[in-house]
C-alpha cells in the first residue's frame, strides 16, 4: 500500500503543477497580449533594473562593517555616503523625459548601464570614501535613476488592466536582487576583498546595456496602448523620427518646457501621493541600509546571519510582487480599490517598525522580515499604480520623475539619521520607532487621499 499511496502522491502533485501551469499561462498570455512586444521589453528592462539597484545598495550595506573598518569612519557616514548614491539615482529623474524625446529609450538606457558598470570598477580604485561616494553618486546613481523612470513610465503607457501584475514582475527583479546580492557580495568579500567584489558586481551589472540593446522594435516605433489609444512612445531608425529628434534637439528651453508640468504642481492628489512616498521611501531605504548593521552590532547576530535575514526577506519581497497583481484583481472584485490595499500594507509595516527593536530570537525575525518584504513589494507596487490613477497615464513620467526627485532629496539629506542615533546612543531603537511613525504619516496621507476621491465621486466636484 505503501508504494502505492507514495505512486498516487506523485501523481496528484504533477496533476497540480500541471494544472497551475496551465493557469499561469493563460493568465501571462493575457498580459502579454495587452503589452505586446513594447510592454514585455519594458516589463524585462525594469525586471533587470530593479535587480541591478537592489543588489548595489543591498551590497554597500553588507560592506558597510567592512568599508567603515578600511576607511576608518563612522557608522553614520558610511551609511550617509550609501544614502547619497541612491538619493541621486531619483535627484536626476526629472530629466529622464528629456533625454528620453531627445535620444529615445534605447539609447538612454544602453548609456546609463555602460556608467552603471564603470562607476563600480572605478570606485574599486577609490583611496578615501569621498572618492568612492562622488564616483558612484555623479556617474552611477543618476544614469540608473533616468533608465528606471523612462522604463516605469513605458510600463503604465502599455499596461491598464494588467498594470499591477507587470510592475509585481518587474518586482520580483528587486527580490532577486536582494536574495542573490547579499549571501554573494558577504561570499566575495570573504573569498576576494572589497575592491575585486565592487569590480566583479561593476562586471555584472553590465548587463543593463543588453536590456537598452532589446528595446527596438522591427517596424522601428514603438507603440503603446493607453486607455486603448496607441501612440508613439519611441522611435527608432527611421526619417520621421530623425528629423523630430533633429528639431528637439536645436532647443533644450523647449524640451524643458514641454516637461515641465506646471499643472501638476498645483494638484492636492500629487501633493499627497508624493509626500506619503518620500515617508515610504526614506523608511525603506534605512531598513535596506542599516538592518545588516542592526543585527551585527546591536543584537550581535554574525555577518553570515544578518545575511540570510536578507535573503528571507528577499524570498518574502518576491511572493508579494507575485501576489500583488492577484490581491489587486481580488480586491477590485469585492468593490475595494487598491488603496484600501495600500493602507493594509502601510499598517503591516508600521507595526514591524515598531516591534523590531523587541526581536531577539533568530527565528523571530526570520518571521518579521519575510512577513515585511511581502508588504513591502505589496507598497512598493501600489505606489505606481496608485499614482497613475490619480495622475493618469499622459503625465505619469513627469509625476514619476518629480516624485522620485522630491524621495532622493530627502534621503540625501536626513539618511544619515540612524546611523548617528546609534553612534550617539549605541542602539538603533530610537531610530525604528521614529521609522515606524513616519510610516504611519504615509498611512493618513493615503487615507486622506481615498477619502477625497470617494467625496468627488459622491459630489460630483
Amino acid at each position: 500500500m505503501k508504494p502505492k499511496a507514495r505512486l498516487l502522491k506523485h501523481h496528484l502533485l504533477i496533476l497540480g503543477l500541471g494544472i497551475m501551469f496551465r493557469f499561469l499561462r493563460s493568465y501571462f498570455n493575457e498580459i502579454v497580449k495587452e503589452g505586446e512586444n513594447i510592454g514585455c521589453i519594458a516589463v524585462f528592462g525594469m525586471f533587470t533594473i530593479n535587480m541591478i539597484w537592489n543588489g548595489v545598495i543591498k551590497s554597500l550595506a553588507v560592506m558597510l562593517p567592512t568599508l567603515q573598518e578600511q576607511f576608518g569612519a563612522s557608522t553614520w557616514l558610511v551609511g550617509w555616503m550609501i544614502a547619497l548614491i541612491d538619493g541621486t539615482c531619483d535627484l536626476a529623474a526629472p530629466f529622464a523625459p528629456i533625454l528620453r524625446d531627445a535620444f529615445g529609450v534605447r539609447m538612454v538606457i544602453m548609456v546609463s548601464g555602460v556608467a552603471m558598470c564603470a562607476s563600480l570598477i572605478c570606485s574599486a580604485f577609490s583611496t578615501s570614501l569621498s572618492t568612492m561616494a562622488v564616483v558612484l553618486t555623479v556617474i552611477g546613481g543618476p544614469t540608473l535613476g533616468i533608465a528606471s523612470i523612462i522604463t516605469r513610465d513605458l510600463i503604465g503607457r502599455c499596461f491598464d488592466k494588467h498594470y499591477s501584475t507587470a510592475l509585481g514582475i518587474t518586482g520580483v527583479g528587486g527580490s532577486l536582487g536582494y536574495i542573490i546580492f547579499a549571501p554573494l557580495t558577504q561570499f566575495l568579500l570573504d573569498l576576494y576583498g572589497w575592491r575585486a567584489t565592487m569590480m566583479l558586481l561593476g562586471a555584472l551589472f553590465f548587463n543593463l546595456t543588453v536590456c537598452g540593446a532589446l528595446m527596438k522594435s522591427r517596424d522601428g516605433g514603438y507603440k503603446a496602448v493607453d486607455n486603448g489609444k496607441q501612440s508613439v512612445v519611441d522611435d527608432q531608425d527611421n526619417g520621421a523620427s530623425r528629423q523630430s529628434r533633429s528639431s528637439h534637439r536645436t532647443s533644450i528651453c523647449n524640451l524643458i518646457a514641454m516637461n515641465l508640468p506646471l499643472d501638476l504642481f498645483t494638484s492636492v492628489r500629487y501633493w499627497l501621493i508624493t509626500f506619503a512616498s518620500v515617508m515610504f521611501f526614506f523608511c525603506m531605504y534605512a531598513w535596506l541600509i542599516y538592518f545588516v548593521p542592526h543585527v551585527t552590532m546591536s543584537k550581535g547576530f554574525s555577518p553570515t546571519d544578518a545575511a540570510n535575514f536578507v535573503l528571507v526577506f528577499g524570498v518574502g519581497k518576491m511572493l508579494g510582487h507575485l501576489l500583488v497583481g492577484q490581491a489587486v484583481s481580488a480586491c477590485d472584485k469585492i468593490g475595494l480599490d487598491a488603496n484600501v490595499c495600500m493602507l493594509i500594507s502601510l499598517g503591516v509595516m508600521s507595526t514591524y517598525y515598531f516591534i523590531d527593536p523587541c526581536l531577539i530570537i533568530s527565528w523571530a525575525i526570520y518571521v518579521s522580515v519575510f512577513i515585511y518584504g511581502c508588504f513591502h513589494s505589496f507598497t512598493y507596487t501600489l505606489f505606481d499604480v496608485i499614482t497613475k490613477e490619480a495622475i493618469g497615464a499622459d503625465q505619469l513620467g513627469s509625476a514619476f520623475g518629480w516624485i522620485a526627485f522630491k524621495c532622493g532629496a530627502m534621503r540625501s539629506a536626513l539618511l544619515f539619521f540612524p546611523g548617528l542615533v546609534f553612534d550617539t546612543l549605541g542602539s538603533y531603537t530610537l531610530a525604528f520607532l521614529i521609522m515606524g511613525g513616519m510610516n504611519l504619516l504615509s498611512f493618513f496621507a493615503l487615507l486622506y487621499l481615498m477619502w477625497l476621491k470617494r467625496h468627488r465621486l459622491e459630489t460630483g466636484i
